[in-house]
């Protein structure tokens, strides 16, 4: 049961270090983008727009995650 408790207390701290980690991200992506992104998927209704911030967050959490579980 202890084991247990613990797997469930590492899972909850990765989780909250990966989505810590995307935000960074994301505000990083949005301060370097040229256009603002929040912007143009709310406002312009851009798809473009909302494909190209899925696909960051995509890859952002492949690359967070293989980083996370990493031995």
């Amino acid at each position: 049961m202890g084991r247990f408790i613990l797997t469930i207390i590492l899972m909850v701290i990765y989780s909250a270090v990966g989505l810590v980690l995307l935000m960074v991200a994301y505000r990083l992506v949005d301060a370097f983008a040229p256009f603002d992104i929040e912007k143009k998927i709310v406002e312009d209704n851009s798809t473009a727009a909302a494909i190209f911030l899925a696909g960051i967050f995509v890859a952002l959490g492949l690359i967070l995650g293989s980083v996370i579980l990493r031995p």
